[in-house]
């Protein structure tokens, strides 16, 4: 088992990462620096957000226990969706950390092995296109298969 980095560490790379990709992030609220959980908004610039969330553990098997792994959780949601949901965690838990970052295109910039699901997600959102899925057209989010998420290379 490889050890995690702490979430303050992983936010720093993460801002670092999204300015090398020309892009603006911030931190709109410090968590533990430790162990707290990140969430990823993503600002589309067009008063919708995107919303990304640690991965629920039956995402991960024994050899990905030190990386994160993000789903997302709103696509194309107004502001107070993604408040809403952030009181919400404060409830349950108030040291999770929220990164900020703009971009037109719903570009996450989250490591390709974090956010698999998501990205599938977010092409299909970019386009206009709901994901091929049993449940197009619905309230409730795409199923995904477990090649969704580790595809056979």
């Amino acid at each position: 088992m490889s050890p995690r980095v702490t979430s303050e560490f992983w936010v720093a790379a993460y801002v670092r990462q999204c300015f090398q990709c020309d892009a603006f992030a911030a931190v709109t609220r410090r968590g533990a620096a430790e162990a707290g959980v990140i969430m990823v908004v993503v600002d589309r610039l067009d008063c919708t957000f995107d919303l990304y969330t640690p991965a629920p553990q039956s995402f991960f098997n024994e050899e990905d226990s030190g990386l994160r792994r993000f789903e997302l959780r709103l696509a194309a949601s107004p502001r107070e969706e993604l408040e809403g949901v952030f009181v919400r965690e404060a409830r349950m838990d108030p040291d999770f950390w929220v990164v900020e970052v703009e971009s037109a295109k719903g570009e996450h910039f989250l490591p390709a092995d974090a956010a698999p699901a998501a990205a599938q997600v977010s092409a299909a959102a970019q386009t206009q296109q709901a994901p091929s899925s049993p449940t197009q057209g619905s309230d409730t989010a795409p199923e995904l298969s477990i090649k969704d998420i580790w595809p056979d290379d």
